[in-house]
Formats: C-alpha cells, sequence, structure tokens
C-alpha cells in the first residue's frame, strides 16, 4: 500500500478551489481564485447557462413544432426587408417561440444541430468540471469551452437588440448596465495601476455619456437597417463580457516577479565552478529545475520528482535533530535514490517496517546498521548486506545542500512530510515566525518587536534588554489587539497561544542567552542584536534544534557535519564533512538521482 505522504497537497495549483472568490465584488473581477472568477466573472458564467438553456428549450420545442405549407407573401405594407427579416429569424429559432421553419427537412436539420451542440457542451463542460475538482491549475481546460459558449452568449444577445429593442430608455439602460460592468473591473486592479478607483469611474462617467449622446441625439445612419445606438450597445455587450478577463490579465502581469533572485543564481555558479561533476543537489523541490540548470548539475528532488518518498526523506533531514541522520539521508538520496527503500520493502514486505529500518539505521556506521537489521528486522546477512549497499553507499557522491530564505516560510511543509506518521498516515506542520523588521534596543532598555499579525492580533517579542557583554537580555512574547494595544483575554483568561517555553539570544554574533521561559510554552525565541538593532523569530520547538534551523539560522554553529561553502544574501550551501561512508569493502554504486 501507498503509505506516503501526497506531497501534491503542498502544491497551490493542484489546491481544490473555491466556487468563487471575493465574495460579491469578487463575482464581477477575472482571476485564478475561483472556479467562476476563472471563466471570466458571473457575467460570463451567466451567459454560458442561458446558452445551454436555450439549446434545451429549442430541442423541446422542436418536438412539436408542425411544419405549415402557407407560402404567400404577406402584404407590401407588411414585408420587412430582408436583413431585418433574417435577424429576427434567428432569434426566433434561438430564444422565443417556434411557430414554424418551412419544410420537415428543416427542421430535422435543426434538431440534429441542437442535439449536437447540447450534447457537445454538456459533456465538454461537465467532464471540464469534473477535472476542476482535482486542482486550480485545470481551470484552464473548464476555460475553452465556456469561452466558446460566452461568446454564442454575445451572438444572442447581439441579434435580440438589433431585432428587438428599439425603446431608447431600453437601450440606454442597458448601456448604464454595460458601462458597469467595463468600469468596475477596472477600478479594481489598484494593486497594478495607481489611482484605479478614479479611472474606472472617469471610464463609466464616459461610457454613459457618450451612450447617452448616441442614444438621444444621433439618428440612424442613412440606408442602413442598424442604427448607431444599436451598434453602441452592442459593442458595450462585448466589452462588458471580456473586461473582467483583460483587467485580470493586466493585473496578473504587472504583478508577476522574478521566481528567482541574482544570490539563487549565483549561489548556481558557485556550484557550477567549484563542484565535481558528480555532485548532486538537494534542496527543498521548488527550485529544483533552476538548479539544474543554473548549475548544470543534477537534483534529487523537483517538480518532476515529486513523490511522496523523497517528500518525507527531504523533509525528514530538514527537520530531524540527529546530523548523522541528516547526512545519511543525503548521502542516500544523492547517490543511490530510492533503492534502499524499495529494496527494504521487497524483503519486509511492508513500506512502514522498509521506513522504520531506514530511519534508525541511517545515522549508523554500516557495519551497524547492517547488525540492527539482521537483529531487529530479521533479514537475512546477504539482504541486510544489500540494503546497506543502498543505504550507506561506499563511495557515495559529493552533494550540495542549498538552504535558502524562502524555505522559512515552507517550513510547515517540509516539516509536515518530513514528521509524517506512517502509522495513523497524518502528521503536523511546524512554523518559523520572522519579525519583518529590524528594532533598535539600546543597552539597558527595552522594545517590542512586532513578529505576527493575525486576525487584528498583534503578537510581539518584548524585550528587555542588559548591558552589554551580560546574559542579562530576556524577552517573552505577547498578545495584544492590534487596535487598541489592550491584552487579548478569553473568558478572562489570558490569550496567547504564541507564548515561548525557551530563549535563545545572540548579540553581536555570541550566545548570550540560553534560558527557559515558560514550560507551558509550545515556542522557542530566538533574538538576532547587531550593535542595537535587534529581530526575532519565533519557532515551534520541533524546529529548535532542527538541521535546517542550526545550518540556516545559526550559521552552523555547534555542528561539524556540514561545512558553509558558499553563502549569498538569503541563500546558503553546505557540503557534507567526511563524504565517504566507513566500510571493509569498496561497492559500486547504483546512482538513481
Amino acid at each position: 500500500n501507498d503509505v506516503w505522504p501526497n506531497v501534491f497537497i503542498s502544491v497551490a495549483e493542484m489546491q481544490r478551489p473555491n466556487l468563487l472568490a471575493g465574495g460579491l465584488p469578487g463575482a464581477f473581477l477575472a482571476n485564478t481564485s475561483g472556479i467562476i472568477n476563472g471563466i471570466g466573472g458571473i457575467v460570463a458564467f451567466f451567459g454560458v447557462l442561458l446558452v445551454l438553456f436555450t439549446f434545451i428549450q429549442r430541442l423541446l420545442r422542436l418536438r412539436s413544432v408542425k411544419v405549415k405549407g402557407d407560402s404567400s407573401k404577406p402584404h407590401k405594407s407588411k414585408r420587412k426587408a430582408t436583413s431585418v427579416r433574417k435577424e429576427q429569424d434567428r432569434f426566433r429559432i434561438s430564444l422565443k417561440d417556434i411557430g414554424s421553419f418551412g419544410s420537415t427537412d428543416e427542421i430535422n436539420r435543426s434538431k440534429r444541430y441542437n442535439v449536437l451542440y447540447l450534447s457537445l457542451f454538456l459533456v465538454w463542460i461537465l467532464s471540464s468540471a469534473a477535472a476542476v475538482t482535482q486542482g486550480t491549475r485545470f481551470i484552464q481546460v473548464l476555460v475553452v469551452p465556456m469561452g466558446i459558449c460566452a461568446g454564442i452568449f454575445v451572438g444572442y444577445a447581439v441579434d435580440y437588440v438589433k431585432a428587438n429593442i428599439d425603446d431608447d430608455r431600453t437601450l440606454f439602460l442597458i448601456a448604464i448596465v454595460c458601462s458597469f460592468l467595463i468600469a468596475f473591473p477596472i477600478s479594481q486592479i489598484g494593486y497594478a495601476v495607481d489611482n484605479a478607483l478614479m479611472i474606472g469611474s472617469i471610464v463609466f462617467v464616459a461610457l454613459v455619456v457618450i451612450s447617452g449622446v448616441f442614444i438621444y441625439l444621433r439618428k440612424s445612419i442613412k440606408d442602413s437597417d442598424v442604427s448607431l445606438k444599436k451598434a453602441l450597445v452592442v459593442v458595450l455587450i462585448t466589452l462588458a463580457l471580456v473586461s473582467p478577463t483583460v483587467c485580470g490579465a493586466y493585473q496578473t502581469t504587472a504583478l508577476t516577479v522574478p521566481g528567482s533572485s541574482d544570490p539563487m543564481w549565483n549561489a548556481m555558479d558557485y556550484v557550477k565552478e567549484n563542484t565535481t561533476n558528480d555532485t548532486v543537489i538537494i534542496s527543498w523541490w521548488d527550485f529544483g529545475y533552476l538548479f539544474q540548470i543554473a548549475s548544470d548539475h543534477p537534483t534529487s528532488f523537483d517538480g518532476g520528482s515529486q513523490s511522496g518518498d523523497r517528500a518525507y526523506w527531504v523533509g525528514k533531514a530538514l527537520t530531524t535533530s540527529d546530523f548523522a541522520q541528516s547526512k545519511g539521508i543525503l548521502q542516500m538520496l544523492g547517490t543511490t535514490g530510492s533503492n534502499a527503500s524499495e529494496l527494504l520493502c521487497n524483503y519486509t514486505g511492508s513500506n512502514v517496517t522498509a521506513v522504520d529500518a531506514l530511519d534508525k539505521t541511517l545515522g549508523m556506521r554500516r557495519e551497524d546498521a547492517k547488525s540492527t537489521l539482521v537483529k531487529d528486522y530479521n533479514l537475512t546477512e546477504s539482504q541486510a548486506s544489500a540494503v546497506v549497499k543502498q543505504s550507506h553507499p561506499s563511495n557515495p557522491n559529493n552533494v550540495a545542500f542549498v538552504l535558502s530564505s524562502d524555505m522559512i516560510q515552507k517550513a510547515g511543509w517540509w516539516s509536515y512530510f518530513g514528521s509524517w506518521n506512517f502509522d495513523t498516515l497524518d502528521s503536523t506542520n511546524y512554523q518559523y515566525y520572522v519579525a519583518p523588521n529590524y528594532v533598535t534596543i539600546k543597552p539597558n532598555s527595552q522594545g517590542s518587536i512586532p513578529v505576527l499579525n493575525d486576525s487584528n492580533i498583534l503578537f510581539s517579542a518584548d524585550v528587555k534588554r542588559g548591558s552589554n557583554g551580560t546574559n542579562q537580555t530576556t524577552a517573552q512574547m505577547t498578545a495584544v489587539w492590534a487596535k487598541n494595544g489592550s491584552k487579548v483575554d478569553l473568558n478572562g483568561t489570558e490569550y496567547n497561544p504564541l507564548k515561548a517555553s525557551n530563549l535563545i539570544a545572540i548579540e553581536d554574533g555570541y550566545l548570550t542567552v540560553n534560558k527557559t521561559l515558560d514550560k507551558e510554552g509550545n515556542f522557542t525565541l530566538y533574538l538576532i542584536g547587531s550593535e542595537n538593532d535587534y529581530t526575532a523569530v519565533l519557532m515551534d520547538n520541533k524546529l529548535r534544534d532542527s538541521v535546517f534551523t542550526r545550518l540556516f539560522l545559526l550559521g552552523g554553529a555547534g555542528q561539524d557535519t556540514f561545512t558553509l561553502t558558499n553563502m549569498q544574501e538569503g541563500v546558503s550551501t553546505w557540503s557534507i564533512n567526511g563524504a565517504s561512508s566507513s566500510s571493509d569493502s569498496q561497492d559500486t554504486n547504483t546512482t538513481e538521482t
């Protein structure tokens, strides 16, 4: 059975989308936050429903149509222009009562077309909607049939206006509604355009004024069956349908920024120029493809290898406090990949047992690991040797272990996968909360460092700094209402779920404080001070001694398993000390990165 965690739950575009995002205002906007938003907004959605309803209504009415043989021409006074008659006939076929079409062949042909179109769009839309339930990325599949139906809706609306609306007041009302639908999306792109609300308002007023001039002041074009006022309304209907999509696309492109950075690229340049050809890059999967291209080296975990076992092992290497185990995991992944896990599963018949065995032995020397497999997991000598050959390669590939600042925000995911419980098939995610700014706190004074604002509750690190060169600095997390600064009470009890149990202070590069604050707390508070500028990092206690914390946040202090080989702004690259595993014999490695 597949007991590995599902890594796709951490991929944003694989999350199940909401039906509608942004409430009532969001209904008129186009984006990828909701299904209706993704197809162009509520106007396009109802337009599609109207088209499908029209097909169904038309098909039902065609069943009761009677063929009339009266082909006599109407009196000259009642005759209409050919173009007008065609428009009215199209509208009658699509929306109004169906009286007669002429021959039986015409009726049968119309029935076939209706069945064809209705079946095509229903199957297409329903199958696409089913795909959308599997992730946001599949909204683009639904857009195609919905877009075609929305285009048909525009055609119906145009026919209706041209053939059936002659009243100026009705035309002006339609123009006002369409002007609002055009202008509203423009007013909502404030993140991309300065004064977007004002621009949207100006567009609305301008369209209404222009509509009034054309509808009430201009006459019809001579010798034409379509007046300027109707042509204007037709254009406004079309623009009302496409405005949300155009504005949404503009806002998306305006807010798009590079997914990488110069420091990230420079770090990969270092790996490319200063490591051996067999070096494998291991990090969280997000930048896997970038690492491959920029460094010209393989990665062990990227967008194409988002398997549950890789997510678990890389997450484990980051989350564990056992540096020997982390080293063993990285060398195994970088050299033989998943071979050891698969081999153990074949021998024991259980993925759970295989993972448990590797968890226990990856931090051991080869001979100790082999002995444990024989003693605790009932493997034969030959089976244990085969497993250890894959889990503890005697000549492992070099590993470039890349840690970056973006992984702080992603800690909830890699800690979730790295802490996966194979018995309950569940896990818990652990977080870092990083203060966004530095605060000046002078010796023998106090200061408050805002760390997190959640639901109008401000969580801050209140610091009492001691004298320079002493261990008298202390701090604790507090929770107050962001509006008035009063403490948060819940039924008369102080509410502070982020209370720290431990405090660690690093001032001017030296560890000055490492003490217990409150045994009831579940977090560790790190204070980092340089001269008089202080910032804070709050983390779950499970992450306090993790490999990621010790390497990236504390610079590798107090350990000798990894060596910092390159440091860029927000990106650190580490190599493994003593890369060769202890062994009595040399094995030939099977590389599967």
